[in-house]
This record gives C-alpha cells, structure tokens and sequence, in this order.
C-alpha cells in the first residue's frame, strides 16, 4: 500500500512534512531542535535500512525518522544538515522493511 497521492495517508503525509518544515523555519540553528511531532532514531536493528545516497553521491544514514498514519504506520525519513539548518528527506512512505533506495 503506497500514499498514491490521494487519501487519508497521503493527506497525513503531507501534514508531517508540513509540521517538519515549520519546525525548520522556527530553529534558530543554535538551540536544539525541537519538534512538534514525534522524532526519533530508528533503533540499532532497523539502522541498516537507513542508508541512502544524497545529491552529493555520498551515503547518509537517514534514521531519523517523523510518523503519520491515516491507516498505515507511515514514516518520514531523514537526516539533519545542521549547517544548512534542513532536512534532507530521503523517504516517505510505509515503515521500511528494505533498505531506501
């Protein structure tokens, strides 16, 4: 089951990454970064699945991770380019059960 850009996990998606962006607008890049959703690492077993290439070809784990639902334990995935104060967003979707790719 995708998000295939209609319904409740598509509309609950879009509703993350809204909330993620407007938690990247308000950090000042100095103090810690606090979201206004749940946010957290994926755990050391499930890490592996997190690896992914970024624009730059290099590999990035991307563990952190935002959740939605609307019927499907849905995931955000990504990494913090602190530098650049963003998100680097390397997957939305279903919870992983394979690597990003």
């Amino acid at each position: 089951m995708g998000l295939n850009g209609s319904g409740a996990p598509y509309k609950q998606a879009i509703n993350a990454l809204d909330a993620l962006n407007t938690d990247f607008d308000a950090w000042d890049g100095k103090a810690r970064l606090v979201f206004s959703r749940k946010v957290t690492p994926e755990d050391e077993q499930r890490k592996r699945l997190c690896f992914a290439r970024d624009v730059d070809d290099e590999k990035y784990c991307f563990d952190l991770h935002a959740r939605f639902t609307g019927g499907i334990p849905g995931r955000i995935h990504f990494r913090l380019a602190a530098a650049e104060r963003k998100a680097v967003i390397a997957y939305v979707g279903i919870k992983l059960d394979s690597k990003i790719e």
